[in-house]
């Protein structure tokens, strides 16, 4: 029997949970603070700092899987199966950042693997487990095109600011940014649906994170 749900995909923006928290805090130092309020010194330096920080956590972004063979009359990708008992919630509960050892390949692989290893040919290098894993190649039929979420994702930005009094009310405000301030790299979020296609030998791979690394600005500006 046919299910009508098999008609639909996801939005290449279909990211199901995203989680964004921001906020400024006053460092409690100096005069008129609970911290370090009763020297002068301290109190310039180490006073009135503002930290404000960025946090985001998400889901991964959808990709489909395709089986590389065309066999309802070139019309579109014949889909996957999936043998002995395997199924899509296995594949989507498998699902993270499976690093590869660096002595496995003699350097730091340029990616990591997205599927449990026991669903790939090799651990270190991708590839779909035949076993399990094979592209539909029945004339007339269509297989399964299922979905999968890529990693969840998480980045944090964080700011340091202080103000320093020079003349009546003018006074220099210098602020700190980092961007990424854990050097984190993020996997799979790429920004639209893209293809993993099980005869691929790359099958399995998450080549690069999508996200920038680390990075610190820094300025001054004068305020009166």
């Amino acid at each position: 029997m046919h299910n009508p749900a098999l008609n639909y995909r996801p939005a290449t923006f279909d990211i199901r949970h995203v989680f964004h928290g921001n906020g400024t805090y006053d460092l409690p130092i100096g005069r008129g603070k609970r911290w370090l309020n009763n020297n002068d010194v301290v109190s310039r330096v180490a006073g009135n700092w503002i930290i404000g920080s960025i946090v985001t956590m998400q889901t991964g972004e959808p990709v489909q899987m395709t089986g590389g063979w065309n066999t309802y009359n070139d019309f579109a990708d014949g889909g996957v199966s999936l043998l002995n008992g395997l199924t899509v919630s296995n594949l989507q509960k498998s699902v993270g950042v499976h690093r590869v050892p660096i002595s496995a390949l003699g350097g730091v692989p340029p990616y990591v693997l997205m599927f449990s290893p026991k669903y790939l040919n090799s651990s270190t290098t991708g590839g779909a487990n035949t076993n399990l894993i094979l592209p539909n190649t029945t004339p007339g039929t269509f297989g399964s095109i299922p979905y999968i979420y890529g990693p969840h994702g998480f980045d944090q930005d964080v700011s340091f600011s202080k103000g320093f009094p020079i003349f009546r009310e003018a006074k220099v405000k210098f602020q700190a940014e980092m961007s990424n301030v854990w050097n984190h790299p993020v996997f799979g979020n790429t920004g639209g649906i893209g293809d993993v296609g099980v005869q691929d030998i790359n099958f399995g791979q998450l080549n690069g994170p999508s996200n920038a690394p680390r990075s610190m600005d820094m300025r001054l500006n004068i305020e009166f």
